[in-house]
């Protein structure tokens, strides 16, 4: 307790009652106990459940097909429908539409000619051939009567008149040239090589400087050699071929006045030949002018078919331009219409594996979740059951209450102390205070004292619990081992 001037400062202390104490020093001991083991650690495991295969799988292909070429692909081919429709652009190419437009059509209608054979028939032209084996050529020498007379020999016109001259070829590229050649070369070889080379060693030997003796035996010697390697040679040779071919004129002869027999016996028959064609030729323009006309008819009766044929063809395609044109039109709208669902379908598929992944993946969580719920409840079940354990224990554990109040000093203990209450429980042992100075007064028998706490500075004024215990056994407690007074019970 303190006062000072006008003001008078009082302290109660209210202290638990004795069936509490046993309980409370337990509980706090308890607390103290948690309280140095630390906080429960945060939950080890991971926290928050991963995705799941299926939803992984699921955001590889959306992502996957919204990059992917497939995507892409449909956009520009929506794109150019979209703005093909803008500018008038239909299902045909260039070419069909200015047709259908126009009304143009093919008056081939399925028929199986040709062009050519359409442009014939319809200007009422045949082909006059009717399928005769024969050439145009073959047809106009039967149709004038003429015949082939040649017998033939196997002998060309050159040959047959060099073998009837008894002709001998000589010269370049003629057997008899290639022979003169190589009896030439031998000549000059054994000049060269033995004759002149034994006449000047002869020479150096016995007339030394040469003279005109040597030089006629070399001429004479050239000569010798000449005449006796090659003209002679040459000459019987040439003599040998001409006498074959005087032996060759009459049988060829012989044989070209048989060929001539042969070839005169002939012409009666090629005559007849001849007249017999010529008769066949005449048999036969008779049935080609009756097929061409035949044929002429033919055509002229196809022109009328083929006409109401290009006609109905004509109407048909008339018929068919605004329908095709709207059908083509139709058909880009309903594409358009359908790529939002088209584009989409493979995002839906995909979306339903993410929503099965997704219930997987919030199953994991629940798990994870149930898991931290048990892991957090057995981390604080300590915690918790001192809670539950204090609650039980009921009553006031005790306060202490300081108050300041004006007015002259008082003697009474209830003025210095102010109203306390009767739960003014505060710490008055001895042993835990300092600067203990008796003030001179005294508060219901009691003496009253300034100290300060031990530790503590703050002054404080007050009664001590030893002579509490004295007067007021009953208003003194202990708590851990230090006696509190309970003043409400003085």
């Amino acid at each position: 307790m303190s006062s000072g001037g006008g003001t008078t400062v009082s302290t109660s202390e209210v202290t638990p009652w004795e069936a509490q104490r046993e309980y409370l020093e337990k509980g706090f001991a308890n607390a103290q106990g948690l309280y140095d083991r630390g906080a429960p650690k945060y939950y080890p495991a991971p926290s928050v459940a991963s995705f799941d295969p299926s939803e992984t799988a699921a955001q590889r292909a959306t992502l996957g097909y919204a990059t992917g070429p497939r995507a892409a692909a449909q956009q520009a081919a929506a794109e150019n429908a979209l703005i093909g429709s803008l500018g008038g652009q239909t299902g045909f190419d260039p070419t069909q539409t200015q047709n259908l437009l126009a009304g143009a059509t093919d008056i081939r209608g399925g028929m199986p000619f040709s062009a050519a054979q359409r442009a014939s028939i319809l200007a009422g032209e045949t082909d006059v051939g009717g399928g005769m084996p024969f050439t145009d050529a073959q047809r106009a020498s039967i149709l004038a009567g003429e015949t082939d007379a040649l017998g033939g020999t196997p002998f060309s016109a050159a040959q047959m008149s060099d073998i009837l001259a008894g002709n001998v070829r000589t010269g370049s590229g003629t057997p008899f040239g290639a022979m003169e050649d190589a009896l030439t070369r031998g000549v000059m070889d054994n000049l060269t090589g033995r004759v002149l080379p034994g006449i000047r060693e002869a020479q150096v030997r016995y007339q030394p400087g040469g003279g005109t003796r040597s030089d006629l035996t070399t001429n004479k010697a050239i000569t010798d050699a000449v005449q006796a390697g090659l003209m002679k040679p040459l000459a019987e040779m040439y003599g040998g071929a001409y006498q074959q071919a005087q032996g060759m004129r009459q049988p060829l002869s012989d044989q070209y006045s048989a060929t001539y027999r042969q070839a005169q016996s002939m012409r009666q028959a090629l005559a007849d030949q001849y007249a017999a064609t010529y008769r066949q030729a005449q048999d036969m323009r008779q049935p080609f002018a009756d097929q061409y006309a035949t044929t002429y008819r033919q055509a002229q009766g196809m022109r009328q078919p083929l006409a109401d044929q290009y006609a109905a063809t004509y109407r048909d395609a008339q018929n068919r331009r605004l329908p095709a044109a709207q059908l083509g039109i139709q058909q880009r709208q309903y594409g358009q219409q359908m790529y939002p669902s088209i584009m989409n379908a493979p995002l839906g598929m995909y979306g339903a594996m993410g929503g099965v992944g997704e219930q997987r993946r919030a199953m994991s969580q629940e798990g994870i979740d149930q898991d931290m719920a048990r892991y957090q409840y057995e981390s604080n079940a300590g915690q918790n059951a001192l809670r539950n354990y204090m609650a039980m224990v009921t009553g006031d554990y005790g306060s202490t209450t300081t108050s300041t109040t004006p007015g002259a000093r008082d003697n009474t203990m209830a003025n210095l102390l102010g109203t306390l209450g009767s739960a003014a429980i505060m710490k008055s042992d001895i042993h835990v205070k300092e600067n203990i100075i008796p003030e001179g007064t005294k508060w219901k028998g009691l003496n009253v004292y300034n100290y300060n706490y031990i530790g503590d500075s703050t002054p404080r004024r007050g009664v001590m619990a030893q002579q509490v215990e004295g007067i007021y056994p009953d208003a003194v407690t202990t708590i851990n081992g230090v006696k509190h007074v309970n003043y409400g019970a003085i």
